[in-house]
């Protein structure tokens, strides 16, 4: 039953990074607001589709190590972690994420960029710019 709640609250996190998600797969290597936009389109738009490796592709090693403590599925790939915590999001709360993509605060500094939180109380989500592209480096909380 634990493993499910912290799943539930996993999908929680997933959909409020996605509804900070942003513009098209190929603006994802751009270095500035709009590549950090396109980053989350493209991470919630390859969990709407069951993508999960390509999801998997956005988070840096250190995103990659804090969905597997949060999920307590350390032994499972990326992917598999994926395929569970989609279980716990709705049609409906990913089409509300894609929705707000265009809308989100984003500050690039550097190779980091910081987008604010969409609901009161949220954390920041970080991203890092590595490998030419952006990365999911601290999920939102």
């Amino acid at each position: 039953m634990r493993r499910l709640s912290t799943l539930a609250a996993l999908a929680a996190t997933t959909v409020g990074v996605a509804a900070c998600g942003g513009g098209g797969g190929s603006g994802a290597t751009s270095k500035d607001a709009a590549g950090v936009r396109a980053t989350y389109k493209e991470f919630i738009t390859d969990l709407r589709d069951n993508r999960f490796a390509q999801a998997c592709a956005v988070l840096t090693p250190n995103a990659l190590k804090q969905m597997k403590a949060a999920s307590h599925l350390s032994n499972f790939d990326c992917p598999k972690i994926m395929s569970q915590v989609r279980k716990f999001i709705t049609d409906a709360q990913i089409k509300d994420a894609l929705n707000k993509t265009d809308k989100l605060k984003v500050t690039v500094t550097g190779n980091r960029a910081t987008v604010a939180p969409t609901q009161a109380g949220g954390q920041p989500a970080q991203l890092l710019y590595t490998d030419g592209r952006w990365k999911l480096d601290q999920p939102a909380g």
